[in-house]
């Protein structure tokens, strides 16, 4: 792989972790509200909504992070 590609792999790398850490943060401000929410009011259709995001919040760490792991094997 040529130097410029290494730059450009390099830069999105850098992207990834810039936009992994707003969803890190989404996520555990909604684990947070989850936590605050009322025990009688967790089985309710918000607090749902609520569980959904977190997982597709959970996810998309999981899938960049495994990004992230495949361009730093091209780099190597």
């Amino acid at each position: 792989m040529d130097k410029t590609t290494r730059i450009k792999l390099r830069e999105v790398n850098e992207k990834l972790d810039r936009v992994l850490s707003v969803i890190e943060a989404a996520l555990d401000r909604e684990l947070e509200c989850m936590g605050n929410f009322p025990e009688n009011l967790q089985g309710t259709e918000r607090y749902e909504k609520m569980e959904d995001a977190a997982d597709n919040l959970e996810n998309a760490v999981e899938s960049i992070n495994e990004a992230k792991k495949y361009l730093e094997n091209v780099m190597e």
